[in-house]
């Protein structure tokens, strides 16, 4: 008796998980019918120049399913750039994303500093192309309202607003978007650069499959935190658990295990069956910090990071004009050194040696230059790394140089530390478009350079882009997905169930906890 009632009971489980699946199934399923489309944003020199390359990547798109519209002219603003791609999202087929490439108007934002994570600028001070944040959410989240101030009599594709304070003050983009805007080095042919990197896209669609991921964290990240860095491998493995396996590769590389980093790193960012790198560093527009002064134990070793510490700022008060006699005494009270420490300062070869030693610590946008990258997607958790308004920045090294990398993460301006950078990017392994992931988890300075409908080669049954483009407004829908087992998955579902004046889905969110 007892064994029957056991079996009646695995039955009634079997039973309802195979509800659960089947109901599943049937939601995902009445997503695979949506129709989107894509719009190609270019400047008329720019198609003019790299025409047969663009129609090739408008072609490799449309043979994907998605309608393609391709729009260029002589803007007046960016605003007509917007009110277009408004006028197709809210058109059928629904607009799921756009990118824009060559020269098209940068909106620069005032007054948004609060949609940013680190941006704090004297607005009042600096002047605008300083204070403002170069953010393309102007043509992707359609709720913001800005309002006009200048276009830049200078740098002629600037164009500066303020927030408007009737708008939204967060962030949901409606669409995704990007950037193909090469960094270019004096005397290379940008619209050659352009047609190169689509001729790469088309050539490599559909071709890499996901199963090597490494990340990377450089000094000062975290407040160098080996919990948190421990804490992204546990986060890490739930999201891509395949790649712990013996089938999959992972590495996690930190700033600690060697003196100079750079090398080691660079050599694994040109291996070919590298799928994804994520770069959690400091930066600049043109530098990825990777190593500080090292930790070292030994008291030679100690002495000489302190005389490379006051040679520097020693060197740094005579640049600035300063009573080099007063720098010294101010560093020799302060730290209770001699002079003697101050030895070869201005020495060519001591000069020369030190130089040498800063350069091997960190990656500079002349090395990314130099190298093949072939991490297929890159993200730069870093400030700057991502300023495409410039005409070097260093993810576009990357993305238009020789190797094979197709798009990059990165930030226009400086970005806080503290915060989920690969938020729900196990959303990738299932054939999601990385624009699709990304508008997931915008601040006002993400951007993506480079080709925003790559996706990893999955043999995923359902179009998970489809499910995305089904929208907030079907509970049901994402109640259902929030049953699948996958994180990332239910994340998502959270994501688009979540509204602050709901107190069911409030309830429903602290049982789910």
């Amino acid at each position: 008796m007892i064994k029957y009632i056991k079996a009646s009971g695995y039955l009634v489980i079997l039973v309802l998980l195979s509800f659960i699946i089947q109901s599943c199934s049937q939601n995902l399923e009445s997503t695979q019918s949506i129709k989107t489309s894509f719009a190609i944003v270019v400047d008329p020199l720019t198609l003019e120049n790299a025409n047969t390359s663009i129609m090739a990547y408008k072609d490799i798109l449309e043979s994907e399913g998605l309608e393609v519209y391709l729009i260029s002219d002589q803007w007046e603003n960016p605003q007509e750039i917007r009110e277009e791609l408004q006028k197709y999202y809210n058109s059928e087929p629904q607009l799921e994303g756009a990118v824009f490439i060559g020269d098209v108007p940068i909106p620069f934002i005032m007054d948004a500093q609060h949609l940013a994570t680190a941006y704090k600028r004297d607005q009042k001070r600096y002047p605008l192309h300083v204070a403002a944040i170069p953010s393309d959410r102007f043509y992707d989240d359609f709720d913001l309202k800005f309002e006009f101030i200048e276009h830049d009599s200078v740098r002629l594709n600037n164009y500066y607003y303020r927030l408007s304070a009737n708008s939204p003050q967060y962030i949901k983009s409606d669409i995704y978007s990007g950037r193909i805007k090469p960094s270019i080095k004096e005397g290379e042919d940008k619209y050659q650069m352009i047609s190169d990197y689509l001729d790469k896209v088309v050539s490599l669609r559909n071709s890499t499959e996901l199963d090597f991921l490494m990340s990377f964290t450089g000094h000062g990240y975290n407040t160098e935190s080996l919990t948190a860095w421990a804490g992204e491998k546990l986060a890490l493995r739930e999201q891509f658990p395949e790649l712990f396996n013996a089938q999959g590769r992972v590495e996690f590389l930190d700033f600690r295990m060697d003196e100079f980093m750079k090398p080691f790193l660079l050599g694994r960012l040109q291996d070919p069956d590298l799928d994804i790198a994520l770069l959690h560093e400091h930066g600049s527009p043109e530098m990825q910090l990777i190593n500080g002064t090292p930790d070292v134990s030994s008291v030679t070793e100690s002495i000489e990071n302190v005389k490379r510490y006051l040679r520097s700022k020693l060197r740094a008060a005579n640049d600035r004009g300063k009573n080099l006699n007063e720098a010294k005494k101010y560093y020799m009270d302060w730290l209770g050194v001699s002079e003697h420490w101050f030895d070869g300062t201005f020495d060519k070869e001591v000069i020369d040696q030190d130089s040498i030693y800063n350069y091997n610590m960190d990656i500079y946008a002349e090395d990314a230059h130099e190298i093949s990258p072939e991490a297929k997607f890159i993200m730069f958790d870093a400030c700057f790394n991502g300023s495409f308004h410039l005409d070097r920045y260093l993810a576009g090294e990357y993305v238009f140089g020789k190797g094979s990398t197709m798009v990059a993460h990165a930030n226009s301006v400086n970005a806080l530390q503290d915060k989920w950078p690969d938020e729900m990017i196990g959303l990738l392994k299932l054939g999601v478009r990385v624009g699709n992931w990304a508008k997931q988890i915008n601040s006002i300075e993400t951007h993506i350079i480079g080709d925003p409908t790559y996706y990893f080669k999955t043999d995923q049954k359902f179009d998970y882009n489809k499910l995305i483009a089904s929208g907030r407004n079907k509970p049901q829908l994402w109640n259902s997905v929030l049953k699948m087992e996958d994180p990332d998955l239910q994340c998502l579902a959270i994501s688009n169930l979540f509204d602050p004046q709901d107190k069911v889905f409030s309830d429903q969110l602290k049982d789910l906890y």
